[in-house]
């Protein structure tokens, strides 16, 4: 059986309204967090250019792979994707737009923000098998975009000739039609495995200022994959906040 630890992570913006919250007063505690997880692949959302040098220096056993949503090095939000050197190969990878033109940076169906979408193939080192990995960040103001966004992944994705894990931040609970349409093709790891599931699955918090906290962030994965372990990875208001939201990990099986 081969296993895989993966995780998805929405890691907060760098801007200077979160105060106390900021990315200086959180870098070191989300680097460490990162190490200590030791990931072998994850998804991570709302990351700038400043936050990826970060990443990239601070955590030298992973690479990464994607383009801003900006399509510049200087601007943009990224959803890299970060892989162990030492477990996985890289063998192609490729960030479109969630927009009527995949190809160019474009909104689409009254979306707030530029979205994209970034993929890659991965090898395994220790067996030679393949999977894909994509990773995405879904509009925060317009359910249409949304919904549409999924169509876009659900038909693109259908020539990655692999098992497929899909994370994000997909602005959506579990309700909304974009996530029903994803899970025509996709499970979520709550639902393959609900037993052995740990803690609520609920994962934006907005730094204990929301009433309650809602589902929005997910790993899905091909319905052929198993899940061995899986959980919202949570800490409490009065600890040091590594983001407004939790992030998710899992360990799959193929």
């Amino acid at each position: 059986m081969q296993k895989l630890r993966i995780a998805t992570f929405n890691i907060r913006c760098d801007t200077v309204s979160d105060g106390p919250n900021r990315w200086s007063q959180r870098k070191a505690a989300v680097l460490q967090f990162i190490k200590e997880k030791d990931w072998q692949i994850f998804g991570l959302q709302e990351v700038t250019p400043l936050q990826l040098k970060d990443l990239v220096h601070g955590l030298p056993e992973w690479q990464f792979c994607g383009s801003s949503r900006e399509n510049s090095p200087e601007s943009g939000e990224y959803n890299p994707i970060f892989y162990k050197k030492k477990d996985l190969e890289l063998l192609n990878s490729e960030t479109k737009w969630l927009a009527e033109m995949p190809d160019r940076p474009i909104k689409s169906w009254d979306a707030s923000y530029l979205r994209i979408v970034t993929w890659g193939i991965f090898k395994r080192k220790d067996t030679g098998s393949y999977f894909s990995f994509i990773n995405t960040h879904f509009d925060n103001d317009s359910e249409v975009a949304r919904y549409y966004s999924a169509q876009q992944i659900q038909h693109s994705v259908k020539k990655l000739a692999t098992p497929l894990i899909l994370t994000g931040d997909f602005n959506a609970e579990p309700s909304e039609r974009a996530i029903k349409q994803l899970e025509q093709d996709f499970v979520s790891i709550e639902k393959k495995n609900y037993r052995k599931y740990q803690g609520s699955d609920s994962t934006f918090h907005d730094y204990f200022r929301a009433k309650q906290t809602i589902k929005i962030d997910y790993i899905f994965i091909s319905k052929t994959l198993n899940v061995c372990t899986a959980q919202t990875l949570t800490w409490q208001k009065s600890e040091r906040q590594l983001s407004d939201h939790f992030p998710i990990e899992a360990t799959i099986s193929f």
